[in-house]
């Protein structure tokens, strides 16, 4: 019998410190967490602030990976439950 995939705690914790780290990163620059702030220029500005703040490329790739899968679960429980826009943990689908 094949036992249901579950995350890994590991990555579980990565995708929840890049997205706890960009919404302090939109919160920085004056704007809200919500998806309409889930921006290809916000992401790219992310991206930049990471590299200035030293993280190499790889890491921040990773952490635009997260962001990524982040966001496409998000829009499929969005269309599933309705009008919640919120990018915090826990107010899409339990994050």
């Amino acid at each position: 019998m094949r036992r249901a995939c579950v995350p890994c705690e590991r990555t579980t914790e990565c995708y929840s410190i890049a997205n706890d780290q960009f919404i302090t990163f939109l919160r920085n620059k004056g704007l809200t967490d919500t998806v309409s702030n889930f921006t290809p220029e916000n992401c790219e500005a992310f991206a930049k602030y990471l590299a200035a703040a030293g993280l190499k490329p790889n890491s921040t790739n990773v952490k635009l990976s997260a962001l990524s899968s982040l966001a496409a679960f998000a829009m499929k429980a969005v269309a599933a439950q309705g009008a919640n826009t919120k990018l915090e943990r826990g107010l899409v689908g339990g994050l």
